[in-house]
């Protein structure tokens, strides 16, 4: 990293992180030292600023650097911690969040929904896969994770059905991967290698760690992101690929996604396991917002709760399908009306007993304020932000890739 954007600081340590990313931690930094240190960057003729946000205690300022490349700078007011991450934008992940002008004219309502997933082929006591999709008002879809590669025709499936357009084509705004473990992103898989001409994808939001000393253990490591993620980009030639970090905000369409943490964030905590890693999102919809922990558990449940009151959302999916993760305390700051469980309803009764983390979601579920509650099994969820009551949502069947193929053929 150039000595010049690290002046006056003391790092505590410094990483070299994938595709030639550096990231300097700084411990301890006050406000008054964090206000100093954007004024050096003010003067630093190579730089302009490109995005500012705030979430809470966390501060963060995007910097373009003349000749390419970009600074992200944040600064963590509830622990003091300085991040400095200088990332080339010179391998597969080379673009910055969408910043999407508001549309002149609504195509469709928008629709968040929970796809049910195939968990037929699954351990019935250990179901897992997390898939939503959110159709955005301009007709474009926004799906995180996606499921099993089993959940890939269900997947296409919906959203041919699901698209406004009189020929069905399917554009795919963003689609968020939130780590690399085959339950979240083996739909992405399959579907690339099976609907990748039917589908036009522009935008990838991730930020996969690699194992290494210091940063991540190696027990249970899968490298699909960091591997073969380039090999299946390709195949949407028009795609962009982004590293998101926290304070990052992406705009679309009538709605707004906070990228709230990354693995970058836990350190200088290393990590034992890759749900650690988890991209955590906040979706911001129609007044109300939903926040996607993803598989967050461990270390990243102990960064995420830093964030306090500014967790506040009106959704939440209980994070590492209610295996673990989550703790009262982020329940507190959250403060959910409504529950999403990314999970079957067999393997989520036993889990919601007082014998399982010693009542842990029993205590979740039976939370004051909580108005409804949606299972990721059975039907298709379809649920119209702001959603006041739990009856509004609507229930329907999956479609079946057979009948959309055959309309296809037609």
């Amino acid at each position: 990293m150039n000595s010049l954007f690290l002046k006056s600081l003391n790092p505590t340590k410094i990483y070299a992180l994938a595709e030639g990313t550096e990231l300097c931690v700084c411990e301890k930094v006050t406000h008054e030292a964090y206000a100093a240190y954007l004024g050096h960057l003010g003067t630093i003729s190579s730089l302009r600023e490109s995005a500012a946000n705030t979430v809470g205690p966390l501060r963060a300022r995007t910097y373009r650097i003349a000749g390419g490349g970009i600074l992200h700078v944040t600064h963590h007011a509830a622990d003091g911690t300085l991040r400095v991450l200088h990332d080339p934008l010179g391998g597969v992940l080379r673009d910055l969040p969408p910043q999407g002008a508001a549309i002149t004219h609504k195509i469709c309502e928008p629709v968040l929904t929970v796809m049910p997933l195939d968990y037929t082929r699954q351990n019935p006591i250990d179901s897992n896969g997390m898939s939503f999709v959110l159709r955005l008002e301009d007709g474009s879809f926004i799906i995180w994770d996606g499921g099993y590669a089993v959940d890939a025709e269900r997947l296409y499936a919906y959203l041919w059905k699901s698209s406004p357009f009189p020929d069905h084509r399917i554009i795919i705004s963003a689609w968020i991967l939130t780590h690399s473990h085959a339950d979240h992103y083996g739909c992405f898989n399959a579907f690339t290698r099976l609907f990748a001409e039917r589908a036009e994808v522009r935008c990838f939001l991730l930020n996969p760690p690699e194992m290494g000393e210091g940063v991540l253990g190696s027990r249970g490591y899968d490298s699909f992101l960091t591997e073969k993620f380039p090999a299946l980009l390709s195949r949407y030639p028009n795609a962009r690929a982004v590293r998101v970090h926290a304070g990052q905000r992406a705009s679309f369409s009538g709605a707004e996604i906070d990228i709230l943490q990354t693995y970058e964030d836990i350190l200088p905590t290393p990590m034992d396991w890759l749900n650690e890693t988890s991209v955590v999102t906040r979706l911001k919809l129609g007044g109300q917002t939903v926040l996607f922990c993803a598989d967050c558990e461990l270390k990243g449940d102990r960064q995420l709760i830093l964030l306090g009151d500014a967790l506040k959302s009106d959704f939440l999916q209980v994070s590492h399908h209610a295996f673990s993760g989550g703790t009262p305390e982020l329940w507190d700051a959250v403060a959910p009306s409504y529950l999403f469980w990314t999970t079957s309803h067999e393997t989520l009764f036993p889990r919601l007993l007082s014998a399982w983390r010693h009542g842990l979601y029993a205590r979740l579920l039976t939370r004051e304020g909580i108005k409804g509650s949606f299972v990721c099994d059975g039907r298709v969820k379809e649920i119209t932000l702001p959603l006041t009551d739990p009856k509004a949502v609507n229930y329907r069947y999956a479609p079946e890739i057979g009948e959309v193929e055959r309309r296809e053929d037609e």
